[in-house]
């Protein structure tokens, strides 16, 4: 009879084996990285610039570049291109990002024919109508205008402000920069930080044909090889504890952290440890005390979150307003215990069958290893990062977890953001 009350048995890992990431140079010198894997004809093309927002010299110029790109190129209007990607059932995403700007195709291989030389148009030739840019910012100011409503997303904007004051990581658009930024605005970020300046990323059943192709349509192309800012990033050191009171909120949502570092840092490893005992999943200690015991709350988390020149550490939940100040106090004490107390042996071993499992299972698709891989080229590391991550999990020992938790984790030194039912 299955014993449905013990737990499988589990098999350590010793290593990670990634599939291996091809490498090639177009004619122009543009760079190509392939992914190939998977068993359907399906290939992911994203076209990365390693420029993004902190490349602005006006605030929203990466945003609006990126999103325009398809709103207009060449022969076509925006209704033109869409009605061409969905004639061939392609999809199109735009990730203007921080640290980077992206557009990505999801397409079948047999399409590529006709939607490459779109997509070339798309990149070189894009005509920025100042009538899309208008619907595009009354878009933006209307979603701007919905988010001021969400105590959610109120409390992460202001919470990374005040972790990062002026600098790009920072800052969000408003209602007045959508004001202040003009078309020109727009077409100097592309022709300074895009025309000509990406590289393609391609992940999906990649055959010679396939290759044949981008060399056809993107092999004459001068690259312009863009490094993006280098300069790490420490922010304010702020501490202070803002309050931003919502009228009729019943509810607070609760953003506390602090800035800490990136994946290149040596301890980022271990730390993820630390993350997940304290608010990283399900049974973390935060979920435990704060939503199984106390009910204040539906959810609560914690994160490490890499950017490409520094990295922060943040806690967030949304809990019952009258609960606010119970639910700080309750985080605090569980982050002091991770400090005084050394971490069970059996609550630690099984943090690190979960991480080593949920990290196994996010390599399941050809588009997951894209991103996996883009994880270490855009930070000057090579794939071996990957082992080392899994090897140093298992290595975590109850006294870096107590470390770990007291080097990086004081509580007098977090922001905390306080929105709704203060």
């Amino acid at each position: 009879m299955l014993d449905r009350k013990s737990p499988p048995p589990y098999k350590k890992v010793d290593s990670i084996h990634l599939p291996e990431v091809a490498h090639l140079r177009l004619k122009g010198g543009m760079p190509v990285h392939i992914i190939d894997a998977g068993k359907q004809p399906v290939l992911r093309l994203e076209f990365i610039v390693k420029n993004g927002a902190v490349s602005e010299k006006v605030l929203g110029q990466s945003f609006f570049a990126t999103k325009m790109l398809t709103e207009g190129a060449g022969p076509y209007s925006s209704k033109e291109i869409a009605n061409i990607l969905d004639a061939h059932g392609a999809y199109v995403e735009h990730h203007p990002g921080l640290d980077y700007c992206t557009l990505t195709l999801y397409s079948l291989s047999k399409h590529l024919p006709s939607l490459l030389p779109l997509f070339r148009t798309i990149l070189t030739q894009p005509t920025f109508p100042e009538h899309e840019f208008n619907i595009l910012k009354d878009i933006k100011k209307q979603q701007i205008k919905v988010d001021e409503t969400k105590n959610a997303v109120v409390a992460a904007k202001r919470f990374r402000e005040a972790l990062y004051g002026e600098h790009t990581y920072g800052r969000h658009l408003y209602q007045e920069d959508l004001d202040r930024i003009a078309l020109q605005h727009v077409v100097q970020f592309y022709e300074d930080n895009i025309r000509n300046g990406f590289e393609i990323m391609l992940a999906g059943q990649v055959d010679q044909q396939v290759l044949d192709l981008l060399e056809e349509h993107f092999g004459d192309l001068p690259f312009r090889d863009l490094r993006g800012s280098t300069t790490s990033v420490t922010g304010t050191g702020e501490t202070s504890r803002i309050n931003i009171e919502k009228e009729g909120s019943l509810q607070s949502s609760i953003r506390q952290g602090k800035v800490l570092f990136n994946v290149t840092h040596p301890d980022f490893h271990k730390f993820t440890v630390l993350n997940t005992a304290l608010g990283g999943y399900f049974g973390s200690r935060l979920m435990k005390e704060i939503r199984e015991e106390r009910g204040y709350t539906y959810g609560i988390y914690s994160n490490l979150i890499p950017l490409k020149n520094s990295g922060y550490f943040l806690i967030g939940t949304d809990v019952i307003g009258e609960h606010t100040e119970d639910t700080l106090n309750e985080i605090k004490r569980q982050i002091q215990l991770l400090q005084s107390e050394t971490i069970d042996p059996e609550e630690l071993e099984t943090i690190k069958n979960y991480m080593v499992g949920t990290f196994l299972g996010s390599l399941n698709t050809p588009f997951a290893l894209a991103d996996k891989y883009k994880t270490v080229y855009f930070n000057g590391i090579d794939l071996e990062f990957f082992t080392d991550h899994v090897r140093q999990i298992y290595d975590t020992s109850a006294e870096d977890v107590k470390r770990l938790a007291t080097d990086y984790l004081d509580p007098d030194t977090f922001t905390t953001v306080v929105v709704g039912k203060v």
